[in-house]
């Protein structure tokens, strides 16, 4: 027993406990024998076995710390780096996993690894820039990375929907590996299960890269041979834009084209009987069916027939994802660039070590976003006289972030000025400029457009000139 005249941390206490608990044997088999010696004749006893069956408790869960950005912090930054340090008290390998989103309780997986010893701190880049999609909490029925990169088959990462790869080959995805389809004959299989059938809200996802949009082309399909039908998404063949098919023959299609030869994000979302179709971040509504039916077809990715070819994709498919509710704008916009705009941002980290799990506090951060400056123009007033023969022109301008700005004046008789009447660089913020126009005579300035060059032969000095 000991008593201490300071408070202990969670780590010493486990450290102590863990020191008391050392000399415990892990589970397995064991043997033993004694021998005893008396200098001259020596005995030694049977051999006895014994099998330890259950491990020392795992009794305390990780301790998470969050690092990086503080809570409550705000920045303009494109990309914002989240850092956590997670620590086991008995040594456990962990799964963390890091969440993200706008509301106080964040619950979109951002990122997730496994093993992480102890300590470790642990890092995710939350940035503008575009990503593997990961999996939804909750939702995501499946998610084919397509990273294997050899093999024909592929991996689901959400429920175990493995599927069967005909004829498509690996190649460099839009995400580490990728498929590529001929448009004649390849294709990826997935057997049915309870997790596809989806009746209600729905969203289907994919990075595509098309080479030909001359017939109806397959990203997606839970379809018979016919044409009963429990979600599909493909580019059709009238207007070559991303549509989607469900039931007994009904098409939804739009004239959102993804450009050939090129990686383009499309995403197709049910809500109630709104179905809402996005391609790079530009979007098309329309109403859709009022229910969908499931069925006990495959999922073929890349053709329409189950174990044919028709209406075969030709070009490249990566990051397939089909998820059992509807996605919201904010989501669909995270998923294609991870655009963090202005707003409030909440992130939390959870750390299991396979027994115990710990969960962090939320903290949050404010994104500012680059805002453009701000312009009061003072005098002379709108639709003012004058008799002067010269009028002083002024003007505020203030940037939100406090960047140092350009300010240009323009003036003519026409009601949109194009003439260049000044300009200064490195304006502070914020500033009050002025401008005299009218007498004394004063220097030409850069029409805009229009002036080729422009020397004022100012610089009084030396042997050249700037235009």
């Amino acid at each position: 027993m000991r008593i201490s005249n300071r408070a202990r941390t969670p780590q010493e206490i486990a450290n102590v406990y863990q020191s008391a608990m050392g000399n415990r044997l892990s589970v397995g088999n064991y043997a033993w024998r004694v021998t005893a010696n008396d200098g001259l004749n020596e005995s030694v006893s049977e051999t006895r076995q014994f099998a330890v069956a259950n491990p020392a408790p795992d009794l305390l869960p990780p301790v998470i710390t969050l690092n990086h950005p503080a809570d409550g912090s705000s920045t303009s930054d494109e990309s914002i780096e989240l850092g956590a340090t997670v620590d086991d008290p008995e040594g456990n390998k962990m799964t963390v996993r890091f969440y993200g989103g706008q509301t106080p309780a964040p619950s979109t997986l951002l990122y997730e690894v496994s093993n992480v010893t102890d300590p470790s701190e642990v890092t995710y880049l939350w940035s503008r820039l575009p990503r593997e999609l990961g999996v939804e909490v909750p939702g995501t029925a499946a998610l084919w990375h397509f990273n294997e990169g050899s093999g024909t088959t592929t991996g689901d990462a959400a429920n175990g929907n493995g599927g069967t790869i005909s004829g498509a080959t690996w190649t460099t995805g839009r995400f580490g590996a990728g498929l590529n389809f001929d448009g004649v004959n390849n294709y990826v299989q997935v057997a049915d299960a309870g997790s596809l059938d989806i009746t209600g809200d729905l969203t289907l996802e994919a990075w595509i890269y098309p080479r030909a949009l001359t017939t109806d082309r397959l990203i997606l399909t839970k379809r018979d041979g016919g044409g009963i039908c429990n979600y599909q998404m493909y580019l059709n063949s009238d207007t070559e834009g991303l549509s989607f098919y469900a039931g007994g023959g009904t098409e939804y299609q739009t004239s959102l084209v993804p450009p050939l030869n090129q990686w383009n994000y499309v995403a197709i979302v049910r809500s109630g009987t709104t179905l809402t179709f996005y391609l790079n971040g530009a979007s098309a509504q329309m109403t859709g069916p009022a229910s969908l039916t499931a069925n006990d077809q495959p999922i073929q990715i890349g053709s329409r027939s189950v174990g044919g070819t028709s209406e075969a994709f030709n070009g490249l498919i990566d990051e397939v994802r089909v998820t059992n509710r509807a996605l919201t704008p904010a989501e669909i916009a995270a998923d294609y660039s991870n655009t963090l705009a202005a707003g409030t941002y909440y992130w939390k980290v959870t750390a299991s070590d396979g027994t115990n799990e710990a969960v962090s506090d939320p903290w949050h951060f404010d994104v500012l976003g680059n805002k453009a400056p701000a312009i009061a123009l003072n005098d002379p007033a709108n639709e003012s006289q004058t008799t002067a023969k010269s009028v002083e022109l002024s003007a505020t301008v203030d940037d939100p972030e406090g960047d140092p700005m350009t300010v240009s004046f323009y003036g003519d008789a026409s009601s949109n000025p194009t003439a260049l009447l000044y300009r200064a660089s490195g304006v502070a913020d914020p500033s009050t400029l002025t401008y005299l126009w009218g007498r004394p005579p004063q220097e030409l300035g850069v029409e805009v457009p229009a002036t080729a060059s422009l020397w004022h032969f100012s610089e009084n000095t030396g042997t050249a000139t700037a235009d």
